[in-house]
């Protein structure tokens, strides 16, 4: 017979019931739909442990479960994190989190956490203060805070090094990834997988009859042996340095200094985790990234509208972006179908799908469903059928004009029609087809399963509701919608173009690429512009060149020109700026000094700065914090910098002015600041 222990006051976020030997505890937060923990939160949890405390011994077991259907606990409420930055006030509530996850631990019964959805940060923590863990094939753990410029904070990793392999547990907080099924149970970070939710009852009360038990991994008692751990520590600490500088990520080496000089004891450890998650909160890198989250949000919520799903894609063009705006689509539980005239590129389309579904996923099931919807459709017979039809083809506009006329005699009435145009204005498409309110863009970056942004661009003859659908949709397959004005390049070309020419006009002037590419990965972008544009393709930066000659110095006639005109085309070719070799740029090693590579990211960043004020001025997007988030996600530019525009607020508008001018007087007219910076200045 099951009853409710009593609680007085009584609880609001948590449920304590009793059940034939077997405590069940439910976490579901009352003031929002998904599960985190916020002050309140934890606060009753304690109320929670102190009652726990005086029954357990009646007890045989606890299930500690979720009362939301879309997941176990999203981790630490964010806004809390955010807004206690004060030393002192956040340390008092890490430690007093600490002490809440440690009595609950110390609980004398055993405990089983059934997961289903995510399970993430302080949720994966307080799920490590278990005994078993049992997961849906659903569930994905991690400990994502290294995003957030942190680690975790509730003596996570202290409970990671000891649970795991060491090197496995520090690989899943440097890394930020999530673990699922098999994996999950592989690396010991869970107990159990079941098909679905409805099974994880049962599987947690066969766990329970096996009592409390002590974590024990021989794996991590050897390695957390002092000089074996410092060893280790150190390689860990190199292949980091490979990838990210120290200042400008501080986490993911914080959090190897708290092994290196802590792992060898759990309590240590737990306890030093606490000073040092409080110190990185301090970082202005913790700053931008927390703001970063919160601008992610910001675009997911786009999304959450009340237009219909998509039922059914078609897309135009079995080409690089088309196929794989077709794959990613199908992967994401969308059926789609894919036409081209080119039998041949259909066939390249599906070897490249079915290799992402193979990598992406493991899952047998999952991976023969997402397999049978995407259909290659050369007679395009799934046209009709389609609720929105994206053409992906080349940059053309009469050729672009006449697929949409067709497109439009036989597209349903209600089906949304889109381009995937990188630089031509909807407008000028618009201009030569029979219905051109119908028409928006959708338009994807390169590679499509790696960027997470998708500029969805407007033009005013657009309804509500057709961006709303499309913007639905570019929730439904995961990513994240940016809503944009038509305008030249939209947003992310547009400031992109800028940066990258200025770079180009560098490498003119005789400056080393090498050196070029150096400044910008010092400045923390994800790649040099000189190699960029050999990855974009150089035939195609020489079209944008010409589709954006009014916002950039470009007369012909230059390096660009003459490796396109020899058939060097980048990447693609294996060869372009830079010669390639299975697929790596050969580069020589850079002799610059700090000046002259000071004075290469100054230009290329002020130019980058003065695209994104014209872009405001003229309403591309809605405002400063979508520029930053566009450009982020869009770009990669610097995530721990916060974007351009919250770089611009950290100068100063008037020390941008002034900077921008000085680079007038030194290399010309297109560093003229844009007017938006004179009414902020």
């Amino acid at each position: 017979m099951s009853e409710s222990l009593t609680f007085e006051p009584s609880l609001q976020h948590w449920r304590l019931n009793a059940d034939n030997e077997v405590l069940h505890l439910t976490l579901d937060r009352a003031d929002s739909s998904t599960n985190s923990l916020n002050a309140e939160v934890l606060r009753e949890l304690a109320q929670v442990i102190n009652k726990l405390e005086q029954v357990a011994s009646s007890y045989r077991g606890l299930l500690l479960k979720s009362g939301k259907d879309n997941g176990f606990i999203a981790g630490a409420d964010i806004s809390t994190i955010q807004e206690t930055k004060s030393p002192e006030q956040l340390k008092a509530l890490v430690k007093e989190v600490h002490d809440y996850f440690l009595r609950f631990e110390r609980l004398a019964l055993a405990k089983v956490a059934l997961i289903d959805g995510f399970c993430l940060g302080g949720g994966l923590e307080l799920a490590l203060c278990c005994d078993y863990r049992v997961i849906t094939k659903a569930a994905k753990l991690g400990v994502p805070e290294v995003k957030l410029g942190l680690h975790p904070g509730f003596a996570g990793t202290a409970r990671l090094v000891r649970l795991l392999s060491p090197i496995k547990a520090m690989l899943l907080m440097l890394q930020g990834y999530n673990l699922r099924g098999a994996k999950a149970l592989n690396a010991g970070l869970v107990d159990k997988v079941v098909a679905d939710k409805a099974a994880l009852e049962a599987s947690g009360l066969s766990l329970i009859k096996k009592g409390p038990r002590q974590v024990s991994n021989w794996q991590s008692k050897v390695l957390s042996i002092g000089p074996v751990r410092k060893l280790l520590a150190k390689k860990i600490e190199d292949n980091v340095a490979g990838k990210v500088q120290k200042e400008h990520y501080p986490a993911p080496y914080a959090m190897i200094d708290l092994w290196r000089e802590h792992g060898g004891s759990f309590q240590e450890m737990a306890n030093a985790e606490i000073d040092s998650f409080v110190a990185l909160r301090q970082t202005p890198q913790s700053d931008a990234l927390i703001r970063l989250y919160f601008l992610q949000e910001r675009l997911k919520g786009f999304a959450k509208n009340d237009a219909e799903k998509i039922g059914h894609l078609h897309v135009i063009g079995g080409g690089t972006m088309g196929g794989d705006i077709a794959a990613w689509s199908a992967m994401q539980g969308i059926f789609t179908t894919l036409s081209d005239l080119s039998e041949e590129q259909l066939e390249k389309a599906a070897k490249r799908a079915h290799k992402l579904f193979d990598k992406k996923l493991r899952d047998k099931d999952a991976n023969r469903e997402a397999k049978m919807r995407l259909r290659l459709d050369k007679d395009g017979w799934g046209l009709d059928k389609a609720d929105l039809v994206i053409e992906a083809i080349v940059e053309k506009l009469e050729v672009k004009q006449s697929v949409f006329n067709d497109v439009l005699t036989k597209a349903k009435p209600e089906a949304i029609i889109a381009t995937n145009t990188s630089s031509l204005k909807l407008e000028d498409i618009a201009a030569g087809i029979s219905a051109p309110e119908r028409l928006l863009g959708i338009h994807f970056f390169n590679p499509v399963a790696k960027m997470p942004l998708v500029e969805i661009v407007h033009q005013s003859a657009n309804s509500q509701a057709t961006l709303d659908k499309a913007t639905k949709y570019v929730g439904e397959i995961s990513r994240l919608p940016l809503p944009v004005k038509s305008s030249p390049g939209f947003l992310v070309n547009r400031v992109l173009v800028p940066y990258l020419f200025e770079a180009l006009a560098c490498l003119e002037e005789g400056v080393a690429k090498e050196a070029i590419d150096k400044a910008a990965l010092d400045y923390g972008m994800p790649m040099g512009p000189i190699e960029l544009a050999d990855s974009v393709g150089l035939d195609v930066c020489q079209a944008i060149a010409g589709t954006m000659s009014a916002f950039i110095d470009y007369e012909g006639e230059s390096q660009l020109d003459r490796l396109v005109a020899a058939g060097h085309l980048g990447r693609k070719s294996g060869k372009g700026f830079y010669e390639y070799v299975d697929g790596k740029a050969q580069k020589d090693a850079v002799s610059a000094d700090q000046a002259t590579l000071d004075k290469l990211q100054e230009r290329m960043i002020m130019a980058f700065l003065n695209a994104c004020a014209w872009c405001l001025r003229e309403g591309v997007v809605e405002d400063e914090d979508l520029v930053d988030a566009g450009c982020v996600f869009g770009t990669g530019f610097a995530p721990f910098r916060g974007g351009p525009m919250n770089v611009a607020r950290t100068i100063g508008h008037a020390e941008v002015v002034k900077r921008l001018e000085a680079l007038v007087s030194e290399h010309g007219e297109r560093f003229s600041p844009d007017p938006w910076w004179s009414d902020k200045a």
